[in-house]
């Protein structure tokens, strides 16, 4: 067969017309999203996005891994009695660590929040963001179990839109860290609701009676893989990516700590949320196939379409980008501008690399995740060190990080590719 004929197979393939119609469902959210940006932070500092990023960081650890990953249990789980009965089991837990983060605010020592200089009260947003963060991604996967990704991708685009327009109705009188985390439990509670009226169902909590009867024999012998493979490795992976905003207000102020945040939200929507369309309709394709040469046959048409999409989309948008913090906002975002063009190779390569990991899953080899967490956690130290050590400046420190980042993606698509080939 020769290149015209894979081609054209290739546009035949469900899985292109799959990815083709949800991409342009995901897109026009990102494209308004988009749009939005530039009027969203002129009304706010890269100081308040620094503090903003710590709140954040706190809810999407609980909100992300509280329900210990059974999310992807929802979609693999062959009984819906179950199905119900574990979504109503894990917005229990996510309840329960909602409460946790208020207590844990509430306890910890004054100078814990003035070493990242953030305000205990801004803390407390932390769980309720967290609950509705963990909800959407659960009601996500019952979506995607049910096949219903249309509905999925209306969620995700409701809360991008959403959060910008809040952002710029309170930011005209009220600028403040107050007003982002107000935007953000806003918009991800419009896409629970949007999930919820569209799947026809509803949000339930268990008593404690039934929660603990649930969570004692059913979830550690039925699902206890889940959290024993995915849980840890995801886990890790988070905190070497999501805690480097963090880790940068206190080697360089909250105020770089905040430019560097806004560019990874930026380049963060498309690789989590066009890439979770990859993800999800890779993973769906996917699932419970015996015959793994349609894994492969899967999983090439997926780099094609992943690696094209990247190449013309990411630069682009950080060449925009970089011209409209260059030309307004008095130079306040001036430096976000220059970091989105330093993060161009790294955001290509994890765009492509992350919904093709789905395949560890699906082989049952998540164990190989862990190979990726040692390079990626290795490169990390050797950036910290050399950061702390050598006194690097800022742009030193993120050409290297960028550089680490960049070879250990590269291993991660490898390592995929190679357990692939090795399973026929």
């Amino acid at each position: 067969m020769n290149i015209i004929d894979k081609f054209n197979s290739l546009k035949r393939s469900e899985n292109t017309a799959l990815f083709s119609q949800s991409m342009l469902i995901q897109l026009s959210g990102y494209a308004i999203s988009l749009a939005l940006t530039p009027l969203a932070i002129a009304f706010y500092t890269p100081a308040q996005f620094g503090m903003f990023a710590v709140v954040i960081f706190v809810a999407n650890l609980f909100g992300t891994f509280g329900g210990f990953k059974l999310e992807w249990a929802v979609i693999n789980e062959h009984s819906n009695n179950i199905v119900n009965l574990l979504l109503n089991f894990c917005a229990s837990l996510l309840l329960f660590w909602g409460f946790a983060i208020l207590i844990g605010a509430w306890l910890l020592p004054e100078k814990v929040f003035a070493a990242f200089n953030i305000d205990r009260n801004a803390i407390f947003f932390a769980a309720p963001i967290a609950l509705v963060t963990g909800l959407g991604i659960f009601w996500q996967a019952f979506g995607i179990r049910l096949r219903r990704y249309q509905d999925v991708y209306l969620a995700r685009n409701t809360v991008m839109v959403s959060r910008q327009l809040v952002q710029i109705g309170l930011g005209l009188f009220w600028p403040s860290i107050t007003a982002l985390l107000l935007a953000e439990v806003v918009s991800r509670a419009a896409g629970i609701q949007i999930l919820l009226t569209r799947l026809q169902t509803r949000l339930r909590f268990l008593a404690p009676k039934q929660f603990v009867r649930f969570f004692g024999p059913i979830v550690p012998q039925r699902y206890g893989h889940y959290a024993k493979v995915a849980l840890p490795s995801s886990l890790a992976t988070f905190i070497m990516t999501s805690s480097l905003a963090v880790l940068i207000v206190p080697l360089y102020g909250v105020e770089v700590a905040g430019a560097y945040w806004l560019v990874q939200r930026i380049f963060g929507i498309p690789v989590a949320l066009i890439g979770n369309v990859a993800a999800d309709l890779f993973q769906g394709q996917i699932a419970r196939r015996a015959d793994k040469h349609q894994i492969v046959s899967h999983m090439r048409q997926m780099t094609v379409l992943l690696g094209g999409f990247a190449l013309l989309i990411m630069p682009t948008g950080a060449l925009a980008f970089w011209f409209l913090t260059q030309r307004f906002y008095d130079g306040k975002w001036a430096l976000s501008g220059e970091l989105a063009l330093y993060f161009i190779p790294a955001v290509c390569i994890q765009f492509v690399t992350s919904p093709l990991s789905r395949v560890l899953i699906v082989l049952k080899k998540m164990n190989y995740k862990y190979v990726f967490d040692a390079i990626l956690f290795s490169g990390l130290l050797i950036w910290g060190v050399t950061t702390v050590l050598g006194y690097l400046s800022f742009t030193q420190s993120i050409g290297l990080l960028v550089s680490v980042q960049t070879l250990a993606y590269l291993a991660y698509m490898w390592i995929c590719f190679y357990l692939v080939r090795n399973a026929i």
